[in-house]
């Protein structure tokens, strides 16, 4: 009686699906793969960033040195627009001093309000 009560408790609760060994290395190896390919998007992205944000540096620094130069402000507040989003996107913020975020977000601010197009 005791062991009847014991195989029926535990196939109560045992596993419904036991799964094939070759099935689990299929869906350890998928995943691995998923995880590969969004790793790559990642530094796709990180990569397309790091140059969005040396050609902001050097729009800079140009304006800085010509500060009558209308279209390098244009050109200045579209990158930094481009580059708030990626950071923002991405979730990278904390990544950044809070100054350099707050410059970007002023010269989005100014893009937005402008109505000047996404770069």
């Amino acid at each position: 009686m005791f062991f009847i009560l014991t195989f029926s408790i535990s196939t109560l609760f045992a596993d419904p699906y036991v799964a094939n060994p070759e099935t689990l290395e299929e869906n350890a190896l998928s995943s691995l793969d998923n995880l590969i390919d969004i790793s790559r998007k990642n530094l796709e992205n990180q990569s397309k960033l790091r140059e969005d944000i040396l050609r902001y540096k050097q729009l800079q620094q140009n304006y800085l040195q010509n500060t009558d130069e209308i279209v390098l402000l244009y050109r200045l507040i579209k990158i930094a627009d481009r580059v708030l989003t990626n950071i923002n996107d991405n979730h990278l913020a904390d990544l950044f001093e809070r100054e350099f975020i707050k410059d970007l977000t002023t010269l989005s601010n100014i893009a937005k309000k402008r109505g000047i197009p996404k770069a």
